[in-house]
């Protein structure tokens, strides 16, 4: 079963879940690879915390049509595998 990319509490469906309360703070998670941000996100989740996985918002959207005619006529050809998948590095 694939993860969803925003996490809310059961409780609460994700669409009707303001992406900022009053009073809230937002904590933005970085670090290296492996470095446990996943894991740390996951805990935030647990405690009801809304998460965003921006590495899988990016990936959802390098899958739309529109994002890779924009990315080709910014970068051209450059930016694509072989197998018309986006070249992240």
């Amino acid at each position: 079963m694939q993860k969803p990319i925003v996490s809310t509490p059961d409780s609460v469906p994700a669409p009707n879940r303001p992406l900022a309360s009053a009073g809230k703070p937002i904590i933005g998670i970085i670090g290296g690879i492996g470095s446990g941000k996943s894991f740390i996100a996951s805990l935030f989740a647990e405690l009801g915390a809304l998460v965003i996985d921006s590495d899988k918002l990016v990936h959802a959207a390098y899958q739309r049509s529109d994002v890779k005619q924009t990315l080709l006529g910014w970068w051209g050809e450059a930016v694509f595998h072989p197998d018309g998948s986006v070249n992240r590095k």
